[in-house]
């Protein structure tokens, strides 16, 4: 199973929230007052404008990557201790 990273997002048109998963994205690209994201083929939708630069995609994406393995670190430690 491919890793998974997913970011919260607003598309641009809408301002719908969306999640997008970054490990299923080739570019992502200043756009307008935001970003365009493209998708590896046969995900959905291939392209995506968001309001969200790229410099907070990708911070926000090294949130969920600490996250993760803070999680992983304190799930080592609790079995370590049984």
């Amino acid at each position: 199973m491919g890793q998974i990273e997913w970011v919260k997002l607003t598309l641009q048109d809408s301002g719908k929230t969306i999640h997008a998963n970054l490990a299923n994205v080739t570019t992502i690209e200043g756009h307008k007052n935001g970003s365009r994201i493209w998708f590896l083929a046969n995900a959905r939708d291939g392209i995506i404008d968001v309001s969200e630069t790229a410099e907070e995609i990708l911070k926000q994406r090294g949130e969920v990557q600490d996250a993760a393995i803070s999680r992983i670190v304190t799930a080592v430690s609790i079995a370590g201790k049984r």
